[in-house]
């Protein structure tokens, strides 16, 4: 007679720190391993798990820890630019009651891919460079004499052809087999994901982020590219540690919000005139070895206007009421640097603004908070006004 395995698990939601109990010490060593959540000890024994802004799971041999969003799921896709994209009634339902939010991630991910290849694959012209015993396309003069000095054939040649091997379908291969290798555990996605990835076997495999160009042309695959580009910038693990194997998978919930905020003020300022640069380059130093990249500078008139730094985690101290010093010193600089006054930290989670005043060139530091747990249509409207007021107080 076989003994039912008992699976323990544990969940928690980002920036939450919670006392697990019946967590043995080399199940608490595999976990830190995974680099998903930090592990910690009372001294009465108990371990810790404590979460960041990454967003997943963790699973090993008997245990699960699943680390949710703080805010509802839904919420994730306006952040994303893709609730447009949920046609369905039915699927919108799924998600606002969902709390899974990888299953859902990868459950949305594989329809998107499955409807922008529906018709087959997007094709584009790529330039491609060969040798060959026909002369077509044209003749590089350069790797002809290179590579065959003096004789006639073969040909080293180059020309544009019609394939599938271009950025989109390779980015979508690659989301597909990470999908596959780190995140999909259910056994019916991961069906869907193996006859989708089959539709790619003439695309080239490809390791890390790839360039794509917004086009009339690549349309129909926005919504499938942008979830992809969400699943290859995630953390995957899979090792073997002795028999056990350990999985994880986990995205970075405050690269999500930092482009969020940084996209919903372009819309804004814009449109009203003015310009916004995000990860500008400013240098501390004369031969600029040392540099800082504020997430948001707005331009008028092409003079710095304001400079915005987003924080996705909860101020420090009693009642969130302190900010971070090195957030201050860090948002003191950008203004420093470009000759401001003012500096703003945007932060998502909810609180009334509040102003600092340092000592440091008369340089006041702003900040704000964005409650993410409010309706898509609220939360715009908190932008509106955090935008208006930048503008006004400056």
């Amino acid at each position: 007679m076989h003994t039912k395995r008992v699976i323990k698990k544990f969940s928690l939601a980002e920036y939450e720190e919670k006392v697990i109990e019946g967590l043995d010490s080399t199940d608490a060593e595999k976990i830190l391993k995974t680099g998903i959540v930090d592990v910690g000890r009372r001294f009465s024994g108990e371990f810790v798990l404590k979460a960041d802004s990454k967003v997943g799971f963790i699973s090993l041999e008997d245990v699960q820890v699943n680390i949710t969003p703080r805010f509802p799921i839904y919420n994730i896709f306006y952040l994303l630019g893709l609730v447009d994209a949920l046609k369905l009634d039915k699927q919108k339902v799924l998600i606002e009651e969902s709390r899974d939010f990888l299953t859902v991630l990868f459950q949305t991910f594989l329809q998107s891919v499955s409807d922008a290849t529906r018709k087959g694959l997007l094709n584009g012209y790529v330039n491609l460079h060969e040798t060959s015993q026909v002369l077509k396309g044209r003749l590089d003069f350069g790797s002809q004499f290179k590579r065959h000095l003096g004789k006639v054939f073969p040909f080293e040649i180059s020309y544009d052809d019609f394939v599938e091997d271009v950025p989109e379908n390779q980015i979508l291969k690659l989301a597909l087999r990470k999908s596959l290798k780190y995140g999909i555990r259910e056994q019916s996605l991961r069906n869907i994901a193996h006859n989708l990835l089959y539709s790619f076997k003439g695309v080239s495999d490809i390791q890390g982020q790839q360039e794509w160009n917004l086009s009339r042309l690549n349309k129909h695959y926005w919504d499938a590219l942008k979830l992809a580009e969400l699943i290859i910038g995630g953390q995957g693990f899979d090792e073997s540690l002795g028999n056990v194997q350990i999985n994880g998978f986990s995205i970075e919930m405050h690269k999500v919000f930092e482009e969020f905020v940084a996209k919903q003020f372009s819309i804004r300022v814009n449109n009203q005139g003015g310009s916004i640069v995000t990860q500008k380059r400013l240098a501390l130093d004369l031969d600029e070895v040392y540099v800082e990249k504020p997430d948001i500078v707005w331009y008028e008139n092409s003079k710095p206007f304001q400079v915005i730094d987003t924080k996705y985690k909860k101020p420090e101290g009693q009642e969130g009421q302190r900010d971070s010093i090195n957030d201050l010193r860090q948002v003191i600089s950008y203004a420093s640097l470009l000759g401001l006054k003012e500096a703003h930290l945007v932060y998502g989670v909810a609180g009334g603004a509040r102003s600092i005043q340092t000592r440091q060139e008369g340089i006041t530091v702003f900040t704000h908070g964005l409650d993410l747990g409010k309706s898509p249509l609220e939360i715009q409207s908190q932008l509106d006004s955090l935008v208006e007021k930048l503008r006004a107080s400056s």
